[in-house]
């Protein structure tokens, strides 16, 4: 990475800048519900979210509470999960702790009852009520307890349990984020194709992370704003060199990765098939944990395919940078077409040429990623990606990535807030 004068100083006026422009702020404090809790062994936009805001703000983060369901299973998959309600629940932890300063996360020591197979309607309402009301006395708690007389309230798409929230909690504005079309996803589909539209107009703003999103927002609130998506892209930096992985084919192909999840409702199995057998002159690697269907994928009986089996998010790095082109190979349908696709961005920090299937969301990248709608348009867009990769391009790409922080997309947030009369 290059270091001059020139950098130097531009950063600095950066600094300088949003000192400034946060020291405009009064501090502001915010009740933060998301369907991820802070001790998920998963990343999440919306602990990124809350880790951000609590630069400015302070932040109460409420972790999601046991279900009966999920108690009396006690599967193994759950056990962490239960361990942490079970102390609170008896006793042995405290349900209030702090994270960092102006951050608390809340974990309820209650259990909801479990709603979602009842028919949608009435019942459902009421018990769904009996939940908010009971998670929204925890909460108040907390709130008693650390002090607070006003706040924000935050919803990170937990429709369900926040949906009596605003009325509940009486916050000074409420703000609903949309990251994925959940709508479409079985679980929250039932009730969610009714609840959710409900929630989005008692919002004082609706903010999302893509266009799409934005413009299925606005269908059910006008005030509906695309905050774009933040990145913790510093461990994606091209000036720090890797060793090859140890899993990856021995090869002088090029090579065709992807890094993720390999979930048949994410990506297009029958496209990934249909690449490696016309392409044998490439080599494809996915790296991630795959569902049943890409383990019974034709994929898996071809000779220039390799998985690799996951690996820890701290080694995509290692990953990606050996790497000859990136792949984002999205299967279309209404639950994936908003999405934004974080892992883009990871590709390009590193400079990496990149081919990823059109959507709307993909649009935005249409200068530094080759968009394809069909294998022939991959394979043209592998040869290009071969062939035209050069320094100045990289750098490009990188400097776009970097664009994509945190900090950018929580300002924007408080733009949309400030738009619609909430002072911050």
């Amino acid at each position: 990475m290059t270091h001059n004068c020139f950098v130097n100083y531009r950063f600095s006026a950066n600094l300088i800048h949003s000192s400034k422009r946060y020291g405009l702020m009064a501090q502001s404090r915010f009740i933060f519900m998301a369907q991820q809790p802070m001790d998920t062994k998963i990343g999440s936009n919306a602990i990124d979210m809350a880790y951000e805001i609590s630069k400015r703000h302070e932040v109460l983060y409420v972790n999601i509470p046991m279900d009966r369901i999920t108690k009396l299973r006690n599967k193994e998959e759950d056990r962490d999960f239960l361990k942490r309600r079970k102390e609170v629940a008896n006793g042995s932890r405290k349900p209030l702790e702090k994270i960092r300063e102006n951050l608390w996360q809340l974990t309820p020591g209650i259990t909801l009852e479990s709603i979602n197979t009842l028919p949608d309607g009435s019942l459902f309402d009421k018990l769904n009520m009996w939940n908010n009301r009971k998670l929204s006395a925890v909460i108040l708690g907390a709130v008693q307890e650390l002090g607070w007389d006003s706040y924000y309230l935050l919803n990170d798409s937990d429709m369900f349990r926040g949906y009596y929230m605003k009325e509940l909690l009486n916050p000074s504005g409420f703000i609903y984020y949309s990251r994925d079309n959940l709508r479409e996803v079985d679980y929250f589909k039932k009730h969610g194709t009714r609840i959710e539209p409900l929630l989005m107009a008692k919002a004082d703003a609706c903010v999302t992370n893509s266009a799409y999103l934005r413009d299925e927002c606005a269908k059910f609130n006008a005030n509906s704003y695309d905050i774009g998506q933040g990145c913790d892209l510093s461990a994606f930096d091209p000036s720090i060199s890797h060793e090859r992985p140890s899993v990856f084919p021995d090869t002088q192909a090029p090579i065709i990765g992807y890094v993720g999840a390999l979930i048949e409702l994410r990506l297009d199995i029958p496209l990934l098939e249909e690449l490696a057998k016309r392409a044998q002159h490439l080599h494809f690697v996915f790296t991630g944990p795959q569902d049943a269907a890409f383990e019974k994928s034709k994929l898996h009986g071809m000779e220039n395919v390799t998985f690799t089996g996951p690996c820890k998010p701290t080694d995509a790095p290692q990953f990606v940078s050996h790497f000859d082109v990136c792949i984002n190979p999205q299967r279309i349908h209404p639950m994936t077409i908003g999405n934004y696709p974080r892992k883009i961005d990871e590709y390009l920090a590193l400079g990496k040429p990149t081919v990823a299937t059109l959507t709307r969301a993909m649009e935005m990248f249409s200068d530094h990623v080759y968009l394809a709608e069909d294998a022939d348009g991959y394979l043209a867009a592998f040869e290009k990606a071969l062939n035209d990769n050069s320094a100045e391009l990289q750098e490009d790409r990188r400097k776009f990535a970097l664009t994509h922080s945190w900090e950018n997309s929580i300002e924007k947030m408080y733009e949309a807030m400030r738009s619609v009369g909430l002072s911050i």
